[in-house]
């Protein structure tokens, strides 16, 4: 059954049940058999032109055919449509009724009782069908109706030979072409629609008639190149020039992607979606692939392209190449691994050249797929960073674009933990670089440094880049540009590695060389003492816990850190924050060592150089610490300092504080302290900040003298409260011991006040 056939009425549908399906009347009433686009099961030899012999004397339901042919002529369609199916039922024998029947095919006022009535005949094989047919087929006002022509056409292959059909066609087309179009555009029958097609290709045809010129064009006799040649000559005839692109993609080869990647360059009436998918579906082979990547990179580099169009040109770009990667990976098309690798060779090189474009938005947008390319999964084998990231450190270098810049670093910290990196040493190179491209009077200097500074941070943490190493090359950049604003930026980055705990587990005996670069960098130029000051009150360093490096008492480290900056002259050392740390690393931290008197001795080594040639204002710090290693060890020491203490304390104003913790402090003589016995010394020799003792059994006001080792009063602190005094630590910086003084007059000698035997000031 032709399956593009429609019925036209309930009463031939009713004929073709109850008769022999002949083609003609199935072309009518689409009941069965006949032909379709693949061509007819029936014989192409067309009627037969000879009076077929039949009986005169044939009856159906017992009367003759004439009983019949009076309805032929009855007013009402209905009679007359029942009266032909009367006769169709006599087959040959209905040959006497052929000329009314004949008359009825022209000339009836129904169009469908015409049809009717050509079926009855063909039945009959009436001889001069073939001839009445190629007059009704020829003749464009036998009807006005589409799907009376339609299935006209769809019965020629049976109505007449192969030969004559093409000849009555090329007829139709000579003289009524609009008539030839109109049956190309109603037929479903490939034996009529295919000749015509290739007649009405070499004329000028509309566009409806272009349409399904192109639908048929697999099956006409053209070569490739003339169906690309046809479409493209006439596709402004297309009302959906999104056919052309699906019958070039039909088409396939190089010619059809010529053709499509002209049809999206010059109609921008078709969606850009349909018009890429065509170019990267076309697509196949290395050739076509190689062509599709270089027409949209010269499409994305047009100027005044719209941004959704370049985005969409990109993603076109990476689609052909996935595609092939795909097939490489396959091994079920074109691609095998080489020609898909030199294929990728030919992405990249588009993408660098896109980074030169004079449109910002394009430039981004191609460092974003050279970055996500070097950092794709899918791509790992053919896009490697060394190839794909010199043109974006370029761009880092040299462009003055914020969606640029702000694209390039946003996705370099996202995917440096997916790049694929053997020798990681380009990388840094290029990291490093680029930090120190820009000279500091450059508006984006610091915004470049800050990202790429944070680019590294990530690549340390996932083990993409080694730490040591790129740690090395930009400190050593630091030092060849002094005073350099970026300075300051990677000084505050070495800052936070070196006070990073995973860094001192990761970089281990690296972490003292990482201290003494931070100690070096901080002698520079660019580095303020206001940064100095922030860092030093906020890192966690402070005199009984020196975090730097270590996360711990590394003594190497502090040493190494703290040494370019106490051998210094400059001032910038002297604010209130640093001279606390320096306090804690050149007195305090003496004391941390005492377990090991190797590296005790050691470390005042180190501190007298700084007291012999230091910083003027830090000097004083290591002589104290200094002094307070030797003085405070032993009880004789002890003795000789609370000597000066109590040699002073009777002619000199002290300093009173109400309350060690707050209020406002006040002067008042030393006379008027008053003297008991009982007397309890304070002290604790290893750590000075903090000096414990007994207080038990206190009642009354109370003062506690603190002092240091050469006796010199530091503070007094004083309560009229006992209870605060009881069983507390108080807490001094640099005292190397205090008196507890209870009411009385009493005049004490020294030994007198201090009991305390030398096991019971190492016990702590």
């Amino acid at each position: 059954m032709n399956r593009l056939t429609r019925p036209l009425s309930r009463s031939l549908r009713h004929i073709c049940r109850l008769t022999l399906p002949i083609l003609f009347a199935i072309a009518i009433t689409g009941c069965g058999g006949g032909s379709d686009d693949s061509g007819s099961s029936s014989s192409n030899k067309g009627p037969s032109t000879s009076m077929p012999k039949y009986d005169k004397k044939a009856t159906y339901n017992g009367q003759p055919l004439s009983y019949y042919t009076a309805g032929l002529s009855d007013l009402n369609p209905q009679r007359r449509i029942q009266s032909l199916r009367d006769v169709y039922k006599f087959g040959i024998n209905g040959i006497p009724a052929r000329e009314q029947i004949q008359t009825m095919a022209l000339e009836d006022e129904d169009h469908t009782i015409r049809i009717y009535a050509l079926s009855v005949l063909y039945n009959m094989k009436d001889p001069k069908i073939s001839d009445l047919y190629e007059d009704i087929l020829t003749n464009p006002e036998y009807s006005d109706q589409n799907k009376i022509w339609a299935d006209l056409a769809d019965g020629a292959d049976e109505m007449l030979s192969e030969k004559r059909l093409e000849k009555v066609l090329k007829k139709i087309a000579n003289q009524n072409q609009e008539h030839a179009e109109q049956l190309l555009n109603v037929s479903r029958n490939a034996k009529v629609r295919v000749p015509l097609a290739n007649i009405l290709l070499k004329k000028e045809v509309s566009g409806k008639t272009f349409a399904t010129l192109m639908s048929l064009l697999p099956s006409l006799e053209l070569g490739d190149s003339e169906k690309i040649e046809f479409i493209s000559d006439n596709i402004e005839k297309l009302p959906n020039k999104n056919a052309a692109l699906q019958a070039f993609s039909s088409i396939g080869g190089e010619a059809a992607l010529d053709a499509v990647i002209s049809v999206v360059r010059q109609d921008n009436t078709i969606p850009l979606q349909y018009g890429l998918s065509s170019i990267t579906g076309l697509a196949r082979d290395p050739e076509t692939a190689a062509k599709a990547l270089e027409s949209l990179a010269e499409m994305t580099a047009e100027p005044g392209r719209p941004e959704n169009d370049i985005q969409q040109f990109y993603a076109g770009m990476e689609r052909v190449l996935d595609n092939a990667r795909n097939t490489a990976t396959s091994q079920a098309g074109s691609f095998d691994q080489a020609s898909y690798t030199q294929l990728a060779d030919t992405y990249i090189g588009h993408l660098k050249d896109l980074t030169q474009n004079t449109s910002p938005q394009v430039r981004s947008l191609a460092a974003l797929y050279l970055i996500q390319g070097a950092g794709s999964y899918k791509f790992k084998e053919s896009i490697h960073p060394d190839k794909a990231l010199p043109s974006v450190f370029k761009l880092l270098e040299t462009d003055d674009e914020e969606i640029v810049l702000g694209t390039i670093m946003t996705q370099l910290q996202s995917q440096i933990a997916s790049f694929v990196i053997e020798d990681s040493s380009q990388l840094e190179r290029s990291i490093t670089n680029a930090i120190y491209a820009r000279d500091d009077s450059d508006k984006w200097f610091y915004a470049v440094a800050d990202g790429l500074l944070k680019t590294t941070d990530s690549g340390m943490a996932t083990t993409k880049l080694d730490g040591m190493s790129i740690i090395r090359l930009i400190s050593d950049k630091a030092g060849e540009n002094p005073g350099h604003a970026t300075n300051n930026r990677v000084f505050d980055w070495l800052l936070t590695v070196g006070c990073n705990k995973r860094n001192n587990q990761v970089l281990g005996d690296d972490m003292i060389e990482v201290a003494s670069r931070i100690g070096k960098l901080s002698l520079d130029t660019a580095i303020t003492q206001q940064q100095l000051e922030k860092f030093f009150s906020g890192s966690g360093i402070n005199p009984s816990n020196l975090t730097l490096a270590t996360q711990g008492h590394n003594n190497a480290a502090i040493q190494a850190f703290a040494e370019p900056m106490v051998m210094s002259r400059d001032p910038k050392f002297t604010g209130k924050s640093a001279i606390y740390v320096f306090k804690g690393i050149l007195d305090t931290n003496i004391y941390y060592l005492r377990g090991d008197k190797a590296q005790q001795t050691e470390y005042a080594d180190w501190v007298q150089t700084v007291a012999d040639n230091g910083h003027p204002a830090l000097r004083m710090i290591a002589i104290n610490g200094l002094n307070g290693s030797k003085y405070i060890a032993t009880q004789d020491a002890y003795r000789t300092g609370f000597a000066h203490f109590m040699a002073e304390i009777g002619n000199t104003k002290v300093k009173i504080i109400p309350n060690f913790y707050g209020g406002k402090p006040y002067w008042e003589p030393a006379e008027q302290l008053a003297y008991a016995s009982d007397a309890i010394i304070l002290m604790r020799p290893e750590n000075r900040t903090r000096l414990f003792g007994r207080m038990d059994n206190l009642s009354g006001p109370h003062a506690i003298a603190f002092f240091d080792a050469r006796g010199k009063i530091i503070g007094v602190t004083a309560s009229n409260d006992p209870n605060y005094l009881k069983g507390i630590s108080l807490f001094h910086p640099t005292a190397t011991g205090a008196l507890l003084i209870p009411p009385g007059n009493l005049n004490l000698s020294i030994g007198q006040i201090l009991p305390f035997e030398s096991e019971f000031i190492a016990s702590w």
